[in-house]
Parts: structure tokens; sequence; C-alpha cells
């Protein structure tokens, strides 16, 4: 699965990422290169 795929996918069930609207898959790929780091706080989006 590409960084792309995971963005499409994180996207689709309305998980937003901590700061901004949108992911990138540039900061997916940091997260997932970077285990050691805190897990990033998720949130659903509410309509």
């Amino acid at each position: 699965m590409s960084f792309r795929e995971i963005v499409a996918v994180l996207e689709a069930e309305g998980i937003r990422p901590k700061r901004g609207e949108r992911w990138h898959p540039e900061t997916v790929r940091r997260l997932l290169a970077n285990p050691t780091d805190r897990p990033p706080t998720l949130r659903k989006r509410t309509a």
C-alpha cells in the first residue's frame, strides 16, 4: 500500500490529523518511518 493510498483511507474514514485539515503522503511516511515517536492524535470528522 502506498502512502497516497493510506492517505485516501484516512480521508475516507473521516480521520483527521492533529493539525490541519488533510493528510499528506509525506506526513504518513514520517509517522511510519519513526515508530519511536508518540502516536499521533487522530480525530474523527464531525459534520
